[in-house]
């Protein structure tokens, strides 16, 4: 356990660092990082991901937008609804946060060979898996 606390508190500096250079809050990252290009979300869709209530999930939902990262756009299925859309602006955001992830992930696998990076990466799934 203590080892994997010392990889997720590495990560998490990271993660911060990411943060600060791009002016994000951690749940602004967060939120970036769930929804996909060229997906479309619910509020409540949104806030499940984010493992949010719907109102602590509508307040990150108005950041977001707010910053021009998001667009909120009523819903065909249901008009109670909305549905969100990440932006152009949200896009790059979420390509530069994408980038600075892969760079990270780079540097940390040129301590390996491609091989024992590769068995590394597999043996950390089963790990998830399993817990």
């Amino acid at each position: 356990m203590d080892l994997l606390q010392a990889v997720q508190d590495k990560c998490t500096i990271e993660e911060k660092n990411i943060c600060g250079d791009l002016h994000l809050s951690p749940t602004e990252y967060k939120g970036l990082n769930i929804i996909s290009p060229e997906e479309e979300l619910t509020c409540r869709e949104f806030s499940r991901r984010m493992g949010l209530s719907l109102s602590r999930g509508s307040r990150v939902i108005d950041r977001l937008t707010r910053h021009g990262y998001l667009i909120r756009t009523g819903c065909i299925a249901d008009r109670r609804c909305k549905s969100l859309r990440l932006t152009q602006t949200g896009h790059m955001r979420r390509k530069e946060i994408a980038g600075r992830r892969y760079a990270y992930e780079k540097r940390l696998s040129t301590a390996y060979s491609s091989h024992a990076w590769k068995s590394l990466k597999s043996d950390i799934r089963q790990l998830l898996e399993k817990l």
